[in-house]
């Protein structure tokens, strides 16, 4: 469609006529213009349909399932943002806080990790993996008694975990330092 008009402003005048009435019985070249322009209207408007229509966005699922992929492949950014896009669509997704937290942790950007973190263990305080996650983003602050508290809290919910006994071992040996 759109080619059709980029040639028609290269013909002269005197030639556009001719060259679309012959073509067609009947048909004028006006006709023909707005086919045209009808065709492009018709066109945006399935473009931004398709562009606003909810039916065509990814579930909050699948972003969730993207971020898991990206996160697990070292795509931070690319985790950060289909997490991000999942909890727009469900705020109480404490599953994509709680994976945007470790992507979070994992790029350094320790406030926000504990930002989502604290959004899981206020909506499940059962979450073992938000209370370890949240405890390591505090260690590396240096935020050590929010840390010990935090492992003490996830060796409540997993005594077995002998990792994080360690880990609160260290936070202890550091907060005396």
């Amino acid at each position: 469609m759109i080619v059709h008009l980029l040639c028609l402003r290269r013909l002269p005048e005197s030639d556009r006529p001719r060259l679309f009435s012959s073509g067609s019985k009947g048909r004028l070249a006006g006709d023909y213009f707005e086919v045209v322009l009808m065709n492009i209207f018709l066109f945006a408007i399935l473009i931004s349909l398709f562009l606003c229509n909810n039916s065509f966005a990814l579930t909050k699922e699948q972003l969730y399932q993207s971020g898991l992929l990206n996160l697990s492949q070292g795509r931070y950014d690319s985790a950060i943002a289909d997490y991000s896009q999942a909890i727009v669509r469900d705020a109480d997704f404490h599953n994509a806080y709680l994976w945007r937290g470790i992507a979070y942790f994992k790029q350094g950007l320790n406030d926000k990790a504990i930002f989502d973190f604290n959004k899981v263990t206020a909506a499940d305080p059962e979450n073992f993996e938000a209370y370890k996650n949240r405890a390591a983003a505090y260690a590396t602050l240096g935020v050590l008694n929010n840390a010990i508290n935090d492992y003490t809290r996830a060796l409540e919910l997993k005594p077995d975990e002998a990792a994080l006994y360690n880990s609160r071992g260290l936070a202890y040996a550091n907060k005396k330092m």
